[in-house]
């Protein structure tokens, strides 16, 4: 009923039922908890097949459907899910066939971070947790590195940006970003991402106690990116003499000086 204006652009016919009779495809509204707590019960399913509904894209996930809705995302998005369907088998004696999951672009980084990981928990045995933090201004790209590379869906704690923030981004982080990463070893890297205005420095100092290290990212294009890099080496000084710091210069395509020369001087 809901796709009756492009119903001739479909190369099958979808209707929009109630109950679970016949249903091929589950949708999920994963930024309602509840609908996502489902959705993570069944992701693994291959009939009927998960399809999630998201503000974001959801790494590793075959069938996603981003907000906001358009005619000309929805309409090739299920004819692909129809021919999905159409090759699968729903009989008992056929089982349904599942889909090859996307190869992990972050094969490398997750085996260098386990064994860094590993290495810090002998060097600090009462850790009951591996955690990061990712840290920088606003704008900066944290929000965005841990929606990359976390497994699961990252824990946001934006709100509207009310003050001159709103020059750079509509939306920002008041208390932290949450994801996690799986190890080739089992373990889980929990990935902390600070806020990025400075009022809210005390939580990033509680957010770093006992981390595996920090990874700072420096907007190339503010004012004084060095001075940057001076004030997180200083407020992240007690972890970075515990662990390590690694920094990150981003929107260099935007302000390509000061050049990386200068940060590593």
């Amino acid at each position: 009923m809901i796709l009756s204006f492009a119903s001739d652009q479909l190369s099958r016919e979808w209707t929009v039922t109630e109950g679970d009779t016949g249903v091929a495809a589950v949708l999920y509204d994963i930024t309602n908890p509840r609908a996502r707590l489902a959705w993570e019960r069944q992701r693994h399913t291959t009939f009927p097949v998960p399809v999630v509904l998201s503000d974001h894209p959801v790494q590793g996930v075959e069938w996603v459907l981003e907000r906001p809705i358009r005619t000309h995302k929805i309409i090739p998005f299920l004819n692909d899910l129809a021919a999905h369907l159409a090759g699968m088998s729903t009989t008992p004696s056929q089982p349904a066939v599942s889909y090859k999951p996307q190869e992990d672009p972050f094969t490398l980084l997750k085996a260098r971070l386990t064994s860094v990981a590993a290495k810090r928990l002998a060097q600090v045995p009462h850790l009951n947790e591996v955690k990061m933090i990712i840290a920088g201004s606003v704008a900066a790209g944290k929000t965005t590195a841990i929606k990359t590379i976390s497994d699961i869906l990252p824990i946001r704690t934006d709100v509207k940006a009310s003050d001159q923030v709103g020059l750079l981004k509509t939306h920002t982080t008041v208390a932290m970003d949450y994801g996690e990463m799986t190890l080739p070893d089992g373990q889980r890297l929990r990935l902390y991402g600070t806020p990025g205005q400075r009022r809210y420095d005390f939580m990033s100092k509680i957010l770093c106690r006992g981390a595996l290290g920090l990874v700072v990212l420096i907007d190339n294009r503010v004012k004084d990116p060095l001075a940057e890099l001076e004030y997180y080496s200083y407020v992240y000084a007690d972890l970075i003499r515990e662990s390590a710091m690694v920094i990150g210069v981003t929107h260099r395509d935007e302000a390509p000086e000061p050049d990386l020369s200068k940060y590593e001087h």
